[in-house]
């Protein structure tokens, strides 16, 4: 009886220890190490890159955005973002991922590098400038801009439900680029006016694709 007992510690301590191993938590800058939920984790190969504290929800409340992808990224990889409520109790709950608002990754959209280093060139031409920096996560919003070709854009807005605990878009803004550009600078969107979205989509149902309009 003494054995059995001892053969299941030993199984379940190498049980618990290939689960822990399993579970990557890297970072890209160690500040960020401490700032990880618990139940975070990602899959081997990938790390954190950036993370946010936000009212999502509009509780009152700073919950927390994990920014990840894969450390050397290959043509058309996906930006990740795990968000996290923050509970009365100081813990977070896991909400969701959403891995649907960013530009597929590259080093850029110039069509000869595409060619030269992308085999899904032709796919990845359509998208034409990253959105990084257009990506915004603010109090019980999330902001999505993107270009839809070489001269327009969008930003959508997309906001909380409670009774939902979801995301869907309630306005969008279309912008364009000034013609031409500034000599050695880049070019900078002119805002238009508001527009007001109902029964909009849920920020899962969101594809960047969708609005593409090539010139």
């Amino acid at each position: 009886m003494k054995y059995i007992i001892i053969s299941f510690l030993i199984s379940f301590n190498f049980l618990v220890s290939a689960q822990i191993k399993k579970c990557n938590k890297s970072v890209a800058f160690k500040k960020e190490t401490k700032l990880l939920p618990q139940d975070f984790c990602m899959p081997v190969g990938f790390w954190v890159v950036d993370v946010q504290d936000v009212d999502l929800n509009c509780d009152g409340l700073n919950d927390r955005v994990i920014q990840y992808n894969k450390k050397g990224f290959v043509c058309g990889d996906t930006v990740f973002y795990d968000l996290f409520f923050l509970k009365a109790d100081s813990s977070y709950k896991y909400v969701k991922t959403i891995s649907n608002i960013n530009t597929p990754r590259v080093s850029s959209f110039d069509y000869d590098w595409l060619k030269e280093n992308c085999s899904n060139a032709d796919d990845l031409y359509w998208y034409i400038y990253v959105n990084d920096d257009l990506i915004e996560f603010k109090e019980g919003v999330i902001e999505v801009g993107f270009a839809i070709n070489e001269e327009a854009g969008y930003k959508f807005f997309f906001t909380y439900c409670k009774s939902k605990n979801n995301w869907y878009l309630s306005q969008k803004q279309k912008w364009d680029f000034p013609e031409p550009p500034e000599p050695m600078r880049p070019k900078l969107p002119s805002p238009h006016i508001f527009q007001n979205v109902t029964n909009g989509i849920s920020i899962d149902g969101f594809n960047i694709r969708d609005y593409l309009e090539p010139l």
